[in-house]
């Protein structure tokens, strides 16, 4: 039986919040995860917190349609904002 990983949506309503919410669910607060789209899919692809490398789990997103207005476009957008303004110039 593989691993199962439950994320609230009720449990965070912006992007960091999220961040938090994925980092207690899935890697059990072992690591926390800073939001990068590179360090995601490492994450998913095992060797951090719970998940061992390329091991078989699933993942839960329970009210999911609070996450999709959550985390839609403006909160995209504001995310995106916030790497560009990292960027080396």
């Amino acid at each position: 039986m593989n691993k199962v990983f439950v994320v609230d949506g009720n449990n965070f309503s912006n992007f960091n919040e999220f961040c938090k919410e994925f980092s207690r669910a899935v890697l059990s607060g072992k690591f926390e995860w800073n939001g990068t789209l590179d360090a995601f899919n490492d994450i998913l692809r095992g060797g951090f917190g719970e998940i061992e490398y390329r091991e078989e789990y699933t993942i839960i997103w329970r009210n999911s349609d609070k996450s999709k207005s959550d985390l839609g476009y403006e909160e995209t957008i504001m995310k995106l904002n916030e790497t560009l303004e990292r960027c080396p110039k």
